[in-house]
């Protein structure tokens, strides 16, 4: 269901809810979890997707 539908096509990378292109701070938690690997393309789509903590 997640890898289906919780992620961002546009941005390849994992999003704020299903079927949303929005991200958030949360997106870089499913390595953290367990649920991915933290090389994996889609985790590394994520990393480069959400802004570093504290810019903007």
């Amino acid at each position: 269901m997640i890898e289906e539908h919780g992620r961002s096509r546009r941005a390849g990378a994992y999003g704020q809810v299903f079927g949303s292109g929005l991200l958030d701070a949360s997106a870089p938690m499913p390595p953290i979890t367990g649920f991915t690997a933290p090389d994996g393309p889609r985790e590394r789509a994520t990393d480069v997707a959400v802004p570093p903590y504290g810019s903007g």
